[in-house]
């Protein structure tokens, strides 16, 4: 089975075979895609043979033909079509046999993070969490083998099962050398040295703005104050799971008796 998917900033119909397969023009809902120009995505799940030649066709409206209320939202004339396909999967075929190597490694390494299709310009996440099942993937490499390092994708703070593991390193979205800076770091040829530049909350319910994100009947108020970011956490003493300014490295550090001369 395969999931097929459309999303637009317009209209689109798509067909497998000449057979209608997904329709994102008759019965659209607006989304944050084309930064906020766009539809939601519409997916429907197809049995496949394999082997078997199928002609896929795409017919596309531009921005001018979407049903959508764009009010607020940027409009592009030319519009846009994002064609989507994936095998259907939960992952459980492969996450099975990642825990069963970490049974007998002597150290595991576990990615993780974010991307493209979970935080862009122009829309936000929906949940704090990390998306799919990452979170279980630690939880249960963890339970089996005590020297676990995360490493972790993000432009922003997620949550995850962080106090199960032996280290965790952010490395936010590095671009053409971050792999080869991943492996210096956790090879040993470099030490870390990064401070976080943010607080990084427990929880998405421990965010200054929390209470009052999103506008109302058009307003928006930052009933924050100045109390944002670390100010935030020292002034009602809440717990982060790392401050700001946090960051270790593999060197360690004593303060011995002072002695003026």
């Amino acid at each position: 089975t395969y999931a097929f998917s459309l999303t637009v900033a317009g209209t689109a119909i798509l067909y497998l075979d000449n057979d209608l397969i997904v329709d994102n023009a008759h019965r659209q809902e607006r989304g944050t895609s084309f930064f906020g120009s766009g539809s939601v995505e519409q997916i429907n799940r197809v049995q496949l043979v394999a082997d078997r030649v199928y002609k896929l066709r795409v017919e596309f409206g531009s921005a001018a033909t979407s049903n959508l209320n764009r009010a607020g939202a940027p409009v592009f004339g030319a519009g846009g079509v994002r064609i989507g396909y994936a095998r259907c999967s939960d992952g459980s075929l492969e996450l099975d046999s990642a825990v069963e190597k970490a049974k007998t490694a002597d150290q595991v390494i576990v990615c993780v993070g974010l991307g493209p299709e979970w935080e862009s310009e122009g829309s936000d996440r929906s949940v704090y969490q990390l998306p799919g099942r990452q979170s279980e993937l630690i939880s249960r490499v963890a339970a089996l083998n005590k020297n676990v390092v995360v490493v972790i994708q993000s432009g922003t703070p997620v949550s995850g099962p962080w106090d199960q593991v032996a280290a965790v390193m952010q490395t936010w979205y590095g671009g053409n050398e971050l792999g080869h800076g991943i492996a210096d770091i956790v090879l040993g040829r470099e030490s870390p040295s990064g401070k976080l530049p943010l607080s990084w909350p427990c929880c998405i319910e421990d965010n200054p703005s929390f209470l009052s994100y999103r506008s109302e009947a058009g307003t928006c108020y930052y009933r924050e104050d100045i109390y944002v970011g670390y100010r935030f956490y020292e002034k009602v003493k809440r717990k982060v799971q790392w401050p700001f300014g946090f960051g270790l490295s593999y060197a360690s550090f004593s303060f011995g008796q002072p002695r003026v001369q």
